[in-house]
């Protein structure tokens, strides 16, 4: 029936809010008609109401994303929905991340709800590596440690030697490498150049002599800042040995590097010989030196400059002397003074004929030993 206008206005009045929140699902809604004014008639009514789901979209992949790297992470639609990011065009999905942020996606279903979710990715540096160097020691003297550690924990590292620790020592020249990955896997590298020096090279010879009262030079060569010998002999680059033993030095080179040798020394005695006392001979008569020695390589005699072991002498007087070199270079220098004795002067006076009942005396002179002839025999007890 016509209602009249007052009633009207307060049906229109009457709305029923159903935009609060509420669980899916259907729901049976009884719309009752309150405050009726007098005389009208009550009524009510009923309706079916359906609550759809949000379609809750998800997002997956790494929560940290290394500098200068790129990460993934995916959008899931929780409905089967359509999906956009939040604030990023075009859609992509999966959607390469390279800065640390808030990421969003957004789901809006077949029934038309919307829906999204967040997702935050942590922007982390990579491990700042430093082996430090150029590096460099002598080979073979010295060492050098290199350390990867950042100071971070959790950190796993890989050497161009494929070893695993935070440090490694080297011992040579090489170009040495280090891959340092943190707990969330960034990476950062470095390397490292390690050179050597090389040794010096001191070479004494081989092993030598001297002899007996002499000695023998050795000679560490030129161009090294410092020697040291032993025996203390100083701390020249030369030096004389004068005692059997074994003698050492070692060198240093401009760059620190040392390097040794040695070398045995013995003693080797002279070619001694015994040419006997000086000695007195008689005028016009000679004499035999003998300087033979079983190692002599050369003799050398003055004043007549012969070269044999044995030399014959006259009477002139003189002082000989013989240089004996044996057959390692060692020398043996001797003498012998030759005097004259001048012959005695006997005179028996002039031939005599004599009686053969006479005797005459003959009379060779005093001071001397006597042997008298007669006719080339020895006549014997005979006296001056």
């Amino acid at each position: 029936r016509k209602e009249s206008s007052a009633a009207s206005d307060v049906y229109k009045r009457q709305v029923f809010d159903a935009t609060g929140s509420a669980d899916a699902g259907v729901y049976r809604i009884r719309f009752s008609l309150t405050n009726i004014p007098t005389g009208a008639c009550p009524a009510s009514s009923e309706r079916n109401i359906i609550v759809n789901a949000l379609p809750i979209p998800t997002i997956t992949g790494n929560t940290i994303v290394c500098a200068d790297s790129t990460t993934l992470i995916t959008g899931v639609a929780g409905s089967g929905g359509t999906l956009v990011w939040s604030g990023i065009t075009p859609f992509v999905n999966p959607l390469p991340v390279t800065a640390g942020g808030t990421y969003t996606i957004i789901e809006t279903d077949a029934n038309g709800c919307v829906d999204s979710a967040d997702y935050t990715v942590t922007l982390e540096n990579l491990p700042v590596v430093n082996l430090g160097g150029p590096y460099t020691f002598c080979f073979s003297q010295g060492n050098q440690t290199l350390d990867a550690s950042t100071g971070a924990s959790n950190e796993t590292y890989v050497w161009s030697d494929g070893s695993n620790g935070s440090t490694l020592n080297v011992t040579d020249s090489s170009i040495v490498s280090v891959i340092v990955t943190s707990q969330n896997g960034c990476i950062g590298y470095d390397t490292a150049v390690i050179d050597t020096f090389s040794l010096p090279v001191v070479d004494l010879g081989p092993d030598t002599f001297y002899c007996t009262n002499d000695s023998v030079q050795l000679d560490a060569g030129a161009g090294f800042t410092n020697y040291a010998w032993t025996p203390n002999l100083g701390t020249g680059q030369t030096v004389f040995a004068k005692t059997q033993t074994t003698y050492s030095v070692i060198v240093t080179d401009g760059n620190g590097c040392t390097a040794t040798d040695d070398v045995i020394i013995t003693e080797n005695a002279l070619p001694i010989v015994n040419i006997g006392p000086d000695t007195t001979i008689c005028e016009a008569d000679s004499f035999l030196l003998d300087a033979t020695h079983v190692d002599a390589a050369s003799y050398a005699w003055t004043p007549n400059s012969e070269t044999q072991a044995i030399i014959k002498v006259g009477s002139t007087p003189a002082t000989y002397e013989v240089t004996i070199t044996d057959v390692d270079g060692c020398v043996f220098v001797t003498d012998r003074t030759i005097s004259q004795e001048a012959l005695p002067v006997i005179n028996l006076g002039a031939n005599d004929t004599i009686c053969d009942d006479l005797t005459k005396t003959l009379d060779a002179g005093a001071g001397y030993s006597y042997v008298w002839y007669l006719d080339g025999n020895v006549i014997s007890n005979t006296t001056q």
